[in-house]
């Protein structure tokens, strides 16, 4: 049977249903698949742009032999996508006088737990000659909520209102409620119905050091982070909103079955009669991999459509160090594979910054691989060599664990999850140098005034130690076009004390604007190592 009809685009759109076996229609269920000229029913409901392929269902809940009178709820994928599209067919069907509704009823395909469904119109159009009152709507159900209400008020001849509904299911199974309309008084149920699903939502994969596509890390997503799948020919795909991708593809062509797949190849070009595997992310993906997956868990629905999925995979991409494994469920059933992912965590320590400057804090990053909700320590390892635990706590659900020491000494560092350590990370801690300028002199602003001719000295410390290296002092003298170096000392040594002094020119010309500043340096370190002092501006006065 073909039905057409305009939509309010004006696009044309065709609604085709049948019973496969050239048995007219009957009122009941009907499964469907792409079976246009087979023995199975179908559906196909197509506008300007249709299915290569459609699966879905349909209910016929009333028909005539001459089909002068018709209702139809249905709904429908295309490739076995993981969205739909539903709605209901009437022609002729009786409907209170003076107001049509044209949803006798709403029915949501198949949501997860805790995930919203489509936001659906009801629709309210006055067909009497006069005017009509639409009152406020209520609804009953705590899977369903009106969205927004364009009813409760007076309709004139040919005028409507909508009243858009929602559905998001608390439990798994049927779901089920009641939309309640007041027109003219008078109370019209519009029943609501959908299904939930609370199998299991879950992405977890570990990435080993050298692995591209998940950089070293290890990731959890959940059903708040968009996991779908979905099936198409040969292909299962996952995702995770646009940003992970993981495909699996059966070896012959037909539908991906549960079983053990080895030696797979990548989807797009795997050799004839080997399975395809190709998992990707924001990082990178693979051009060439080897790999294996096992699905555990895949059942689809008599129209193809996947209804339910768990494969565990192991993928490494050609030429890399490090294999990427995982696990992913989307409305899965059966139990999680307690032994998978099967290779031990990992864990290295990385800091902000290759050094610190005395009295700063130290912020310090340990990243693991399959170590999600583990307990993690962080030590350093003292003239003994023994490990001294300074910071513990949990790896979070990104795979990291951050926290902070005080830059007080050189420090030798590793992070510890289970019988894992990292390799030691050195963080250098730079003395923290001070300068004051000796002798008479007043606050002007930024400038310390000094008096000429007297006697100044620059002196400057270093802490907590700056023993065994030496000071250099610098100076600059104010020009018309701005600071010129004019003078830089030898290298003062620290001495014990970390302790140095300089002195200024005695007779330095009154008006004169200059600055001076201090570095410190070890001997065996490099300049680029050097911690310096910021500068003092000094203006000349008698």
């Amino acid at each position: 049977m073909l039905l057409a009809s305009d939509n309010p685009s004006r696009d044309r759109l065709n609604l085709t249903f049948g019973t496969g076996t050239g048995a007219p229609l009957a009122p009941g269920h009907y499964d469907s698949g792409d079976d246009l000229e087979g023995t199975h029913p179908y559906i196909d409901i197509s506008g300007p742009n249709g299915c290569g392929e459609t699966t879905g269902s349909f209910d016929v809940h009333q028909v005539a032999a001459d089909l002068s009178s018709l209702w139809i709820s249905y709904e429908q994928s295309c490739q076995g996508g993981r969205s739909k599209v539903f709605g209901e067919v009437r022609v002729n069907v009786p409907q209170d006088p003076g107001a049509v509704v044209l949803s006798s009823r709403v029915d949501w395909p198949v949501k997860e737990v805790g995930r919203s469904g489509l936001t659906v119109p009801v629709e309210v159009v006055n067909t009497s000659g006069s005017a009509y009152s639409t009152g406020t709507p209520t609804i009953r159900g705590t899977d369903f909520s009106i969205v927004d209400n364009h009813c409760g008020r007076t309709l004139n001849p040919g005028e409507g209102c909508d009243v858009l509904v929602g559905f998001r299911p608390t439990a798994g199974g049927l779901r089920e409620g009641v939309l309640r309309l007041v027109l003219d008084g008078r109370t019209r149920a519009v029943p609501l119905t959908g299904r939930g699903n609370d199998g299991d939502m879950r992405w977890q994969l570990g990435s080993e050091q050298g692995d591209e596509v998940g950089q070293g890390r290890a990731y959890r997503f959940g059903i708040a982070d968009d996991v779908n799948a979905y099936r198409w020919d040969d292909i299962i795909e996952a995702q995770v909103g646009s940003d992970w991708y993981a495909q699996f593809q059966s070896p012959d062509g037909g539908r991906l079955l549960p079983g053990t797949y080895a030696g797979v190849g990548h989807t797009t070009n795997r050799p004839s009669g080997v399975a395809g595997l190709s998992v990707s992310s924001p990082y990178g993906q693979c051009l060439e991999l080897t790999g294996s997956f096992t699905v555990h868990e895949a059942t689809y629905d008599a129209g193809g459509s996947l209804t339910a999925l768990r494969v565990t995979f192991d993928q490494t991409c050609q030429g890399a160090a490090g294999a990427l494994r995982g696990e992913i469920a989307w409305r899965a059933t059966t139990a999680e594979d307690p032994n998978y992912p099967v290779f031990p965590p990992g864990v290295r320590l990385v800091p902000a910054r290759a050094s610190y400057v005395y009295g700063q804090t130290m912020y310090l990053t340990a990243v693991t691989t399959d170590a999600i909700g583990q307990g993690i320590t962080v030590s350093v390892i003292d003239g003994s060599g023994t490990p001294r635990i300074v910071r513990s706590g949990t790896v979070g659900d990104d795979g990291r664990f951050r926290t902070t020491i005080p830059a007080t000494r050189d420090r030798q560092l590793v992070a510890t999850v289970g019988d894992v350590t990292s390799t030691s990370v050195a963080v250098p801690v730079l003395s923290r140098v001070t300068q004051k300028v000796s002798g008479p002199y007043r606050r002007e602003g930024s400038y310390l005034a000094i008096r000429s001719p007297h006697t100044h000295r620059v002196t400057v410390s270093g802490a907590p130690s700056a023993a065994y290296g030496c000071f250099v002092f610098e100076r600059s003298n104010r020009t018309s076009t701005g600071w010129s170096r004019t003078g830089r000392s030898q290298c003062i040594s620290s001495g014990t004390a970390a302790r140095a002094s300089y002195p200024l020119p005695r007779n330095l010309r009154p008006g004169a604007r200059l600055r001076v500043r201090t570095a410190f340096l070890t001997y065996y370190g490099s300049p680029t190592s050097s911690n310096t002092t910021g500068w003092t501006y000094l203006h000349v006065v008698k």
